[in-house]
């Protein structure tokens, strides 16, 4: 059944955002230590509280560009460019504590940030750590931005990572309605993802063809999905078909050989 599909960005904080780039680099990172200190109260304010995130990555953008810079952080990290500066606060950023509930708001945050993907993978990994603790209904939200602030590698990792998700809340006693239900939501999220990132889809039928991704109750109907888009209709059928295939080759071995 066609779903509608959510907001799926925070609104931006506008109304007269300070001009970050005219402060003084210590102010700055003053300001960028403070809004991490405060970040797991600031996110369990909820969207009320949201304002000062709204800010971070506006000054680590700015910090960023400092090519010589002596600065130091209030635990004694020596900084001396913008680079130092953003690694640090991202470390800061995946150590401090924040709930499981709140990783929609701060990864639409984190995304704005204008650092390679890459160096954002252990935030990913850790917003993947605690899906376990996160309602199924926030899910589709959470991957889609996952999704986007992953890297081409730890896109795959993603995917694999919500599908064994799906089969512990189904070990675990969840509703099976509840689980389909938000897969469904999901698979459309992916579906609208792929649409936006072509290399998303083909990572996607790169893991599927290596055996990266093995055909269950979420993964079929998530390649599926992406097979409504005209250009991986073809591509995902044959990667289907050639899955199924495997897997009947393997079934009749297993059939025939007592020791198997």
């Amino acid at each position: 059944r066609a779903r509608a599909l959510p907001s799926l960005a925070l609104t931006p904080y506008a109304p007269h955002t300070p001009q970050l780039d005219k402060l003084e680099p210590r102010r700055l990172l003053a300001l960028v230590e403070s809004i991490l200190t405060s970040l797991s109260a600031t996110l369990r304010a909820g969207s009320d509280g949201t304002k000062p995130l709204a800010l971070l990555p506006k000054a680590l953008n700015v910090l960023s560009t400092l090519d010589k810079v002596s600065l130091c952080a209030a635990d004694g990290t020596e900084l001396p460019d913008g680079d130092a500066v953003v690694k640090y606060a991202l470390g800061r950023l995946v150590k401090a504590p924040w709930p499981a509930a709140a990783m929609v708001t701060l990864a639409t945050a984190v995304r704005d940030i204008e650092v390679p993907r890459a160096a954002l993978g252990d935030l990913v990994v850790k917003m993947l750590r605690k899906l376990d603790e996160l309602e199924p209904q926030a899910l589709p939200a959470l991957l889609y931005q996952l999704l986007l602030l992953a890297d081409g590698a730890a896109k795959s990792t993603v995917l694999r990572e919500v599908g064994a998700h799906f089969e512990r809340l189904l070990a675990d006693g969840t509703d099976p309605d509840v689980v389909r239900a938000v897969q469904g939501d999901v698979c459309v999220h992916i579906q609208y993802a792929v649409k936006q990132d072509a290399a998303l889809g083909a990572a996607m039928l790169k893991l599927a063809k290596n055996g990266g991704i093995a055909l269950t109750p979420f993964s079929l109907p998530m390649l599926l999905s992406v097979a409504r888009i005209p250009r991986f209709d073809a591509p995902v059928a044959a990667c289907v078909v050639g899955a199924v295939g495997r897997s009947l080759v393997a079934a009749g071995y297993k059939a025939s050989s007592p020791w198997l």
